[in-house]
C-alpha cells in the first residue's frame, strides 16, 4: 500500500481542517467547498471504478455542508464554524465502521499496489 496514496485520500478532509479555521462570512462553507473540489479532482484524476469509498463519501459530505453553509444564514454560519470539523470527521469514522465488515477501507488503497497478473 503506498502511504502517498493513503495521504491523498484524506487531503480533503486535512484542508477542510485547516481553512475551515479561518473567521470569516461563511468561512466553514468556503472549506467545504474547497474540500470538495479537491475530492472531485482526486475522483478524476485516480479514476478507478469503483471509486474508493473515502473519497466519494468525502465529496458528498463536504458539498453537503458547503450548500448548507451558502444558504443558511448566520446561524448556520456560526454553528458549521463550531461543529463541522468534528460532524466530518464522525460521519468519516461512522462510515468507516459500517464499512468494517464488509470491506475495510484500506483495502481499496492496497489493491491499487499490487500489481495486475495478465
Amino acid at each position: 500500500m503506498s502511504p502517498l496514496s493513503l495521504i491523498l485520500g484524506f487531503l480533503p478532509l486535512i484542508a477542510f481542517s485547516v481553512l475551515s479555521g479561518r473567521v470569516a462570512d461563511n468561512g466553514a462553507a468556503w472549506a467545504a467547498a474547497v474540500a470538495c473540489a479537491i475530492a472531485v479532482v482526486l475522483l478524476v484524476v485516480k479514476w478507478t471504478w469503483p471509486p474508493k469509498m473515502v473519497d466519494a463519501f468525502q465529496a458528498l459530505v463536504f458539498g453537503v455542508i458547503a450548500v448548507v453553509g451558502f444558504v443558511g444564514g448566520q446561524d448556520i454560519d456560526a454553528w458549521l464554524f463550531d461543529w463541522a470539523i468534528g460532524l466530518t470527521t464522525l460521519t468519516l469514522g461512522v462510515l468507516i465502521l459500517l464499512f468494517l465488515p464488509v470491506m475495510p477501507f484500506t483495502e481499496q488503497y492496497a489493491r491499487e499496489s499490487v500489481p495486475k497478473q495478465y
